[in-house]
């Protein structure tokens, strides 16, 4: 049996399928924190390029589960490919997706799998239709 992280609520978001659009919301699930992104380019039927967002949060309620934020669009950080250290620390599979999708840094591929939409290597999950940031202060 495959074990499964997060909370219930994240193993219910993730894994939707749905028509996507260029500047849809993602929302990138780790175990109870959320960080919003935005469709920013659809280059098959089977990837998504998805930039984060910058998030500001709007609420007066401190360090509570109650957290409330307003999103805005970020620019494309390009690579600086002509400094020859510019890969150092990236992985391989990286490397590759960000030549061949000309990724900024602050950009992930998504590929569509039969669990929804996932970024290859990683085990986080991902909700496709709406922009969502959390912080959890208690870890």
């Amino acid at each position: 049996m495959k074990k499964l992280y997060g909370s219930l609520e994240n193993r219910l978001l993730e894994g939707n399928i749905i028509e996507v659009k260029i500047g849809m919301g993602v929302t990138e699930m780790y175990y109870t924190d959320r960080e919003p992104y935005t469709i920013v380019e659809i280059p098959d039927k089977k990837h998504i390029i998805v930039r984060q967002c910058n998030a500001r949060r709007i609420d007066y309620n401190g360090m509570s589960e109650d957290q409330n934020y307003e999103y805005s669009e970020q620019e494309k950080e390009n690579y600086d490919t002509n400094d020859e250290c510019w890969n150092i620390g990236i992985s391989d599979r990286r490397e590759k997706e960000i030549k061949k999708y000309n990724l900024g840094r602050n950009e992930k591929v998504l590929t569509l799998t039969k669990k929804g939409y996932k970024e290859i290597g990683r085990s986080n999950g991902w909700y496709i239709g709406k922009r969502m940031k959390y912080y959890d202060y208690s870890f």
